[in-house]
């Protein structure tokens, strides 16, 4: 659970934007804020999105909906034209699965359950810039 420290941060480098859960659980009071970020994800103008999911373990409906509607938006033309990367668990891919409007997302299983393994795809952040402050910042 969110123990107070930021729940999750976004940042680009040159060839993607990533938004980066750090908490186990999205509590139902930022679900709107983190819906903001994966829309600011779609407004870098960046081709390669990634919602990186490796630290959470359960999933709210509406984190669901949220990254769902990115990838369908960003394959619709909205924003960067680009596609949307999920990182996560096997158990937190297989929630998104069941969903008929994955189609536009892209999948990378992680290591482990939750916490997943090491970092995949460049996502850890060694460099790049910040897309905005911190949307939990409240």
């Amino acid at each position: 659970m969110d123990d107070g420290l930021c729940s999750f941060s976004e940042f680009a480098t040159e060839d993607r934007a990533v938004l980066q859960v750090h908490v186990d659980y999205i509590s139902l009071n930022k679900v709107d804020e983190f819906r903001a970020a994966c829309l600011r994800l779609l407004q870098t103008g960046l081709k390669h999105l990634i919602v990186d999911l490796r630290a959470v373990i359960r999933v709210p409906s509406g984190v669901l909906a949220a990254v769902i509607d990115t990838g369908m938006l960003a394959a619709s033309g909205m924003g960067s034209r680009g596609q949307v990367t999920v990182l996560a668990s096997r158990a937190v891919l297989d929630q998104f699965r069941r969903f008929e409007n994955v189609g536009a997302l892209q999948f990378q299983e992680s290591e482990g359950e939750g916490r997943g393994g090491p970092p995949d795809g460049g996502t850890e952040r060694t460099s790049g810039a910040r897309l905005s402050a911190p949307p939990c910042s409240s």
